[in-house]
């Protein structure tokens, strides 16, 4: 699952360019309490300014 928030992570990034000042990954997937089926990827985004209609 790792890698599924890694390629989110690298989407994220991509959409919202030098913007970018950090995506952090935490929720169960870091703390290692994940479950299939029932947990989700929790991701904070950090960035300079905001971000507009198109990027959310």
């Amino acid at each position: 699952m790792i890698e599924a928030a890694e390629r989110l992570a690298d989407r994220i990034a991509g959409v919202l360019g030098a913007r970018t000042r950090a995506v952090i990954l935490h929720g169960s997937l870091a703390a290692g309490g994940f479950r299939p089926g029932s947990s989700d990827i929790d991701l904070l985004v950090v960035v300079d300014g905001g971000i507009d209609d198109d990027q959310a």
